[in-house]
């Protein structure tokens, strides 16, 4: 890991930026990105990271459930669509499970059709955003949500 002047180093291994012990402390909010692509958790863990936000990464509904279950982040960002074919599932069981169910979910998916994000709604998201999207709607989206 090469680190930088501000204390942040990418981490090939992980496609992410990860901090050194004093800079994560100056970090708030966890949000934990859940997506089978390795440049969207790049380029969604870069964005959150520079805009103060701690991040932790999976790329499938088990590693997802495990992750958000031991480390309860204050936010997920999660694809509907992770190629294990499970994210709806994955909604369900965040939403559902005692210590996860307070944490506000921002669906996120490629398929535009209206039934896919109604049912987002209906199994627990707080929020749905479509593929592609921009840094800048879903930090204000995660924003609204975590005031």
């Amino acid at each position: 890991m090469e680190e930088g002047i501000d204390g942040l180093g990418f981490d090939e291994k992980r496609g992410a930026l990860v901090g050194t012990k004093s800079a994560v402390k100056q970090l708030e909010k966890t949000i934990l990105i859940v997506d089978d692509d390795l440049e969207i958790r790049r380029g969604v863990g870069a964005r959150l990271e520079r805009s103060g936000y701690q991040t932790c990464f999976a790329t499938d509904g088990v590693e997802a459930a495990k992750i958000a279950v031991d480390t309860v982040p204050d936010l997920v960002v999660l694809d509907l669509g992770i190629s294990s074919g499970d994210g709806e599932t994955v909604l369900v069981r965040l939403s559902d499970h005692p210590a996860t169910k307070k944490i506000p979910i921002v669906a996120v998916s490629g398929k535009l059709i209206p039934a896919v994000r109604a049912r987002a709604f209906d199994n627990g998201a707080r929020a749905f955003i479509e593929k592609p999207f921009e840094g800048d709607e879903l930090l204000r989206t995660i924003e609204d949500l975590l005031l």
